[in-house]
């Protein structure tokens, strides 16, 4: 399946054109409502929160989307129009600078690395959006509605990982900034300490049950992409600042087997629950 979606053919022009314009209303647009309009509103941990999140997250939202909702296989049309929106960023600031009379200054460096997170983030959001898309197609022509579930389901990875983002991460940054000043200093602490261990396993055991069948090990797949997903946010966002692309090895790696331990284990409660709750037949929400 990987090699059907990622072969050339030509290019259908007319998403490459309808991606773009996604990239300019669904993405350019919400950063820069978060970057001034909110800013004053929020504090500023959360607004660098939310464009650190939306500059990584939204890549690969409004590139899934527009996969998804594509007739056919269209994983390189998103990949050329995320591409062509960086270009065109820079050119736009870069000619803003020299209105400005700041002189046209043109940064190789800064370009190319914006370059290959979008390149690389765009083709994991399309590849995504053919799976999902071709996950609907099959449901539609199956008899009985349903997948079939002793293949390992790359969908339930995808979904974890929003999953973390939207019921682990979020949480987090909010009573660390949003409520920092509504709650007092050790309920914060008491939420963040517990939160921190107790949101892998309520989000992998989430997302085990439910999905369709034994899903034990896309969740933690899902997991570890997360985890590998936020230091290279935070590594990327060091490099923006001004500063060198360092990895923590031995932070890095404790993580990722943190995650990985506890994540196996809220799947597996997961699974358990589920045939608890439906008699081994298991169900599904996708």
């Amino acid at each position: 399946m990987a090699d059907s979606l990622l072969s050339f053919k030509k290019p259908e022009w007319k998403w490459v054109w309808i991606t773009l314009g996604l990239y300019v209303v669904l993405y350019f647009l919400p950063i820069y409502l978060i970057g001034s309009v909110l800013r004053p509103h929020i504090s500023p941990r959360l607004n660098n929160s939310l464009l650190a999140i939306w500059f990584l997250g939204g890549i690969f939202l409004v590139s899934a989307y527009a996969s998804f909702k594509s007739k056919g296989v269209t994983v390189w049309e998103p990949v050329i129009s995320s591409v062509g929106a960086v270009i065109l960023m820079f050119l736009a600031r870069s000619a803003e600078r020299a209105v400005s009379g700041h002189g046209f200054a043109f940064q190789f460096y800064n370009l190319t690395l914006v370059l290959g997170v979008f390149f690389a983030f765009s083709l994991v959001g399309a590849v995504c959006g053919e799976l999902l898309q071709q996950n609907a197609e099959q449901r539609e022509i199956s008899v009985e509605g349903s997948l079939p579930t002793g293949k390992f389901q790359w969908l339930w990875v995808v979904v974890t990982l929003m999953m973390y983002i939207v019921l682990y991460l979020i949480p987090l940054y909010l009573f660390g900034g949003a409520f920092s000043s509504g709650f007092p200093g050790h309920v914060q602490r008491m939420f963040s300490g517990t939160w921190v261990f107790a949101g892998i396993i309520v989000t992998a055991g989430l997302a085990g049950f439910m999905s369709k069948g034994v899903t034990i090990w896309e969740p933690v797949v899902g997991s570890v992409g997360f985890v590998i997903l936020v230091i290279l946010m935070n590594e990327l966002a060091r490099v923006l600042r001004g500063g060198m692309f360092h990895l923590q090895v031995r932070d890095d790696v404790t993580t990722l087997v943190f995650f990985f331990l506890l994540a196996l284990l809220g799947s597996w409660l997961g699974e358990l629950g589920q045939k608890a709750f439906l008699g081994g037949k298991g169900r599904s929400t996708v």
